[in-house]
C-alpha cells in the first residue's frame, strides 16, 4: 500500500502525539518507539511544537523530554 506522503506524515504526527500522551518522551526514544528514523521524529517535533501540540517538559542529560500539551 502507497500512502500519499502527506497522509503519512499526518500518520506520523498522529502516532508521535498519542506517545506522548502517555507520558513524556524524547526524539530518540520516540523514534525506536515508533520505528522511525530520529530526525523524522524531530522535524516533526519542530511542526508540533509550531502548531502549539507540544511542549518541553523537562531535560534526560542532553535530549529534551516533550509532551503533548
Amino acid at each position: 500500500l502507497v500512502f500519499d506522503p502527506l497522509l503519512q506524515r499526518a500518520v506520523e504526527r498522529s502516532h508521535i502525539l498519542e506517545g506522548l500522551a502517555k507520558r513524556p518522551a524524547s526524539v530518540p526514544d520516540l523514534a525506536r518507539d515508533l520505528g522511525l528514523k530520529t530526525n523524522t521524529v524531530f522535524e516533526h517535533i519542530k511542526e508540533l511544537a509550531r502548531r502549539d501540540r507540544v511542549e518541553i517538559a523537562g531535560y534526560n542529560e542532553r535530549d529534551a523530554l516533550y509532551r503533548r500539551k
